[in-house]
């Protein structure tokens, strides 16, 4: 109830009810093209672990071909070029930590 408090800004007991209303997927998009629709294969399972990246950002630039078709410099070429002009990630992904959370719930 603590995290639910510190969510709400008030102060709840046990005997408190919180109920959410959420949009179906349709709701949400309703009016948008959906452009990219990707999904990694089982074949990507390696691909998508973070774990097996030394530097968040070429984990980021290994994640973006696998969802949406494209490589991160087709994506944001003007974030990743370097400032000399070569071809970089210039800071892309330096705030993705270096390592996950633990995982309190201990699904992980």
């Amino acid at each position: 109830m603590a995290f639910a408090s510190d969510i709400f800004g008030e102060l709840l007991d046990a005997s408190a009810v919180i109920a959410e209303d959420r949009l179906s997927v349709a709701e949400y998009l309703a009016g948008e093209d959906v452009v990219y629709q990707n999904l990694p294969s089982l074949q990507d399972l390696e691909a998508l672990d973070p774990d097996g990246y030394d530097d968040p950002a070429d984990w980021l630039a290994a994640q973006v071909p696998l969802w949406f078709g494209e490589s991160l410099e087709a994506w944001l070429p003007e974030q990743t070029e370097a400032a000399d002009g070569d071809a970089g990630l210039a800071g892309v992904g330096a705030d993705v930590p270096a390592e996950r959370p633990a995982d309190p719930a201990g699904t992980q």
